[in-house]
């Protein structure tokens, strides 16, 4: 494994599988998105992880705004194979916009692009998401008097996310939110609007 990157000529680049993989232990030590920021600083926009020598695909990290709208909005057709993990591949037996590649997942963007594209539903949709995550976070600060809560942040992030899916595209409230703080408070019971 060898990292490649864009570079300015005054960066030293690893080049040995100890140091290459030292750069990718960053990945479960601060989550994709704090690690390829770090990548940026030490390495410029592109980080690029030769894998051919563990025989796996090369793994590409994108971390400017200008060079990921000109991959992932302009040319995305030119881009339809993804790198999947073979659990993520099993987590989700391929389907869905995260979990697929190649045409299936071409398919299903183009089929889910088509609200994106509008300014007013976008408007929306951000009104949504920060109000929603807003109340959440209100939800979370008066569960204690720590600071600190203890609790499923998947399960919060699914439920926030169908509240906002549901206010956006239904004008419905799923309860997603209510049903957390319930939760925190102690009331794990089920109400009518908890899926």
């Amino acid at each position: 494994m060898h990292l490649e990157a864009n570079v300015q000529p005054d960066r030293i680049l690893p080049n040995s599988l100890s140091e290459s993989s030292w750069h990718v232990m960053k990945i479960p030590i601060y989550g994709i998105e704090e690690a390829t920021l770090r990548w940026g600083d030490s390495f410029g926009p592109i980080v690029r992880f030769d894998n051919s020598d563990i025989g796996i695909k090369s793994w590409v990290f994108v971390n400017e705004p200008d060079l990921i709208e000109h991959i992932c909005f302009k040319n995305s057709p030119n881009y339809k194979e993804r790198y999947l993990p073979e659990i993520y591949k099993f987590a989700t037996q391929e389907k869905g916009i995260l979990g697929s590649s190649g045409d299936y997942n071409q398919k299903h963007r183009k089929m889910c692009k088509g609200p994106f594209t509008s300014k007013r539903f976008l408007e929306t949709f951000a009104e949504s998401i920060t109000s929603l995550s807003k109340q959440l976070t209100q939800t979370w600060r008066k569960s204690g008097t720590s600071g600190v809560v203890t609790a499923d942040m998947s399960d919060h992030m699914q439920r926030l996310t169908l509240d906002v899916i549901g206010n956006v595209a239904f004008s419905y409230d799923f309860g997603g939110i209510k049903y957390i703080e319930r939760a925190l408070s102690g009331d794990g019971s089920k109400q009518s609007s908890d899926k």
